[in-house]
């Protein structure tokens, strides 16, 4: 990503997901998550919890990637359709 997109993408990730957050399924999913991840946790000895901790930067990591360029995509279809708005 441009410096200028990172910027845009920041902007957008502090102001405009909002909706995210009062989603009730986010919620639930998050939840839920946290919950099996303790109750993992609460199974594994040292070395299976660093491994589950290096497993969970590893998705976590793929998921920034993936919304960034979900919103690269986003901007970009923005732009194709404002050109077709504007003769």
């Amino acid at each position: 990503m441009t410096d200028l997109m990172l910027a845009l993408y920041k902007f957008a990730s502090a102001r405009r997901m909002g909706c995210l957050m009062e989603d009730p399924n986010y919620a639930d999913f998050s939840r839920c998550a946290k919950l099996q991840e303790q109750s993992l946790r609460e199974r594994l000895d040292g070395q299976g919890s660093q491994h589950l901790d290096h497993m969970l930067a590893e998705l976590d990591s793929e998921h920034s990637v993936e919304l960034e360029a979900m919103f690269q995509a986003a901007f970009s279809l923005s732009r194709e359709l404002n050109s077709l708005l504007r003769p």
